[in-house]
């Protein structure tokens, strides 16, 4: 670990804070594989659509590559401070501590904390930027459930009192919302991600889901090496093929459908219930060769 930070008003001497200023990278990363922080909270609870508890488990165990930053990831990163500016702006009366640490529970070493920033002596600042696609779970006062796994998991390392999020949807759209510490949903996390990390700890993974990306972990085979299957195999072996089966069945069932309704349409472009298109049945753009394009029924 690198050096620890000294205690103030806003680190109390019970809990542990390692300095990052002076971490390249690399660094940084090496000590997040050392417990389980915000961001890995909701997918250890399956509560994620960033990740799951086998990718989380493998990432740990330094299995996984690491992810490349992206466009998403920079941009939130760039513009962290600009909407941390407008947040303050807005409380005047608050002082906003730009922590550069990462902290650790007293009592649960694996439980880690890399805040935006700590406000006054009882809150968190967390910031975030989002598409306009998932503006609706913003909505009403609400922010998505890994998030608020990871503004809980935050006051139970920092002992902190609440958490408040400031985001900034689709580039012009600012919102915040503040929720209370909840001491049960903590005790839950504690639990749940306890469990998880000596799970991690004793080398014994959870199940993949069909989201992870197992070929990640085994991207290249071994020439000549035979696995004996066990029944579990084999029976993962049939019912995958007795899907493929029932895939097959249902998209010759769709297919005949889909000719039903070409038949009756014949040259129509567009199929219509009372005032509602159902259907259009047109033409891709011309060829080179100036021939009409493959037509492509499309239902609405």
């Amino acid at each position: 670990m690198t050096d620890l930070l000294p205690a103030t008003s806003k680190r109390p001497p019970k809990i542990i804070a390692y300095d990052l200023s002076k971490l390249d990278d690399q660094a940084f990363h090496e000590i997040r594989l050392q417990g389980i922080g915000g961001s890995d909270a909701g997918k250890v609870m399956g509560q994620s659509t960033y990740g799951t508890p086998w990718e989380v488990y493998h990432s740990k165990r330094g299995d996984l590559p690491r992810k490349e930053q992206t466009e998403p990831m920079y941009w939130g990163t760039v513009l962290e401070p600009v909407i941390a500016n407008r947040w303050g702006q807005d409380h005047p009366e608050s002082t906003l501590d730009n922590v550069d640490a990462l902290f650790q529970h007293h009592e649960f070493p694996w439980m880690l904390a890399t805040p935006d920033r700590l406000v006054d002596d009882d809150g968190v600042l967390e910031i975030k930027t989002a598409s306009h696609w998932v503006a609706d779970q913003w909505e009403d006062g609400n922010v998505p459930n890994d998030y608020a796994i990871q503004g809980q998991h935050y006051c139970e390392v920092l002992d902190r009192d609440w958490c408040e999020f400031a985001v900034l949807i689709g580039g012009s759209d600012y919102r915040t919302h503040r929720f209370e510490r909840d001491e049960r949903i903590g005790q839950l996390i504690i639990e749940r991600c306890g469990q998880f990390w000596q799970q991690v700890q004793d080398g014994t993974p959870p199940q993949s889901s069909s989201s992870d990306r197992v070929v990640d972990l085994y991207p290249s085979h071994i020439t000549g090496e035979i696995l004996p299957v066990s029944f579990d195999e084999r029976a993962a072996i049939d019912r995958a093929k007795a899907i493929d089966e029932e895939i097959k069945q249902l998209k010759d069932q769709r297919d005949h459908e889909l000719n039903v309704l070409r038949d009756a349409m014949g040259q129509a472009e567009t199929a219509m219930d009372g005032d509602q298109v159902v259907a259009t049945w047109k033409n891709n753009k011309p060829k080179a060769d100036g021939t009409p394009g493959a037509r492509v029924l499309r239902l609405k």
